[in-house]
């Protein structure tokens, strides 16, 4: 196989998740907004465990590109001397701008960056609407929709986070 084709294959691949999660997101804050008594709304086992898998995926690809990372869990067995800590070279939004200007900038024949952008695009929307949807009906609000809305809404903090600086304080 060559690299051209696997890279095709590769994206195809990619683009047809980030299908299948905003097109599942999209049915369930649809059923939502439409249902005569939301909290009485139930989602099959099936559809939960795809529209939650495909929000880790697609969550995980967003928060990577703006260099959102895991908090890191220091050895037990190592000195605070021993330590040592990788600075990202951009975050927050400083990344997130970078990713987007890279993304549509006609000299980048790369499809990665414009499936990266989509990711985001797509995340956001699909998240904000969840958001909304979750502050509308509060309580009644089916979890699948409220997990995605707090998910999204911990990202956009942790991202605006990264974005003020913070003084490194001196142990």
């Amino acid at each position: 196989m060559t690299d051209k084709m696997r890279r095709t294959i590769a994206g195809s691949i990619a683009v047809a998740l980030l299908l299948g999660f905003v097109a599942l997101y999209t049915v369930a804050i649809w059923q939502c907004w439409i249902a005569a008594e939301p909290s009485k709304l139930r989602f099959s086992s099936e559809f939960v465990y795809a529209a939650t898998g495909l929000a880790g995926l697609v969550g995980g690809i967003v928060a990577m590109s703006f260099n959102e990372q895991l908090p890191v869990t220091p050895d037990a067995v190592k000195s605070a001397e021993e330590r040592s800590l990788v600075v990202a070279s951009e975050t927050g939004l400083k990344a997130g701008k970078k990713a987007a200007i890279e993304a549509f900038d006609a000299t980048t024949n790369d499809v990665l960056h414009n499936i990266n952008a989509a990711y985001a695009i797509a995340y956001f929307i699909t998240g904000g609407t969840a958001i909304v949807t979750w502050l509308s009906f509060s309580k009644d609000t089916p979890d699948l929709i409220r997990n995605l809305a707090l998910i999204v809404f911990g990202l956009v903090l942790a991202i605006a986070k990264a974005f003020i600086p913070v003084p490194k304080v001196a142990p």
